[in-house]
């Protein structure tokens, strides 16, 4: 009677030793805290680099106590007023708070935080390159 009760008694330890085991791996699995932040950024990355280009130099995220950035670069064949009247309309959400003959800055609103876009031009030449700053701070 010994030995069932001695078989009982591993069976049980190794069940818990299993729950144990599952419970832990579940709780080590977490997501990524970035993952939104990340797609916003490839979005804007669409959004920001026409049709050809390459986007290179890119920073990745950028944490900072009270804010994120983010930055890239690409070239194009297109020239600044082209590319400055493309990125205008497909960044309809945000407002023009400053626009040059070298850089344009974008603002909005998302919810009690500012998203902010500078578009820099680096070069006169062809092929354009264009430097996009990103970052969003609480209002």
């Amino acid at each position: 009677m010994e030995v069932g009760a001695d078989n009982s008694n591993r069976l049980r330890l190794c069940v818990g030793c299993l729950f144990v085991l599952l419970s832990c791996q579940a709780c080590g699995h977490q997501a990524d805290p970035d993952a939104a932040l990340k797609g916003r950024l490839a979005e804007l990355q669409r959004q920001t680099a026409p049709p050809g280009s390459r986007i290179g130099n890119s920073s990745g995220l950028v944490r900072s106590r009270f804010s994120v950035a983010a930055s890239w670069e690409f070239e194009t064949e297109w020239d600044w007023e082209t590319y400055s009247e493309w990125v205008k309309s497909g960044l309809i959400e945000f407002e023009v708070v400053r626009r040059s003959d070298s850089e344009s800055v974008f603002s909005r609103p998302v919810g009690g935080d500012t998203e902010s876009i500078t578009v820099r031009r680096l070069s006169n030449s062809r092929p354009l390159r264009v430097q996009v700053s990103f970052s969003m701070y609480p209002q």
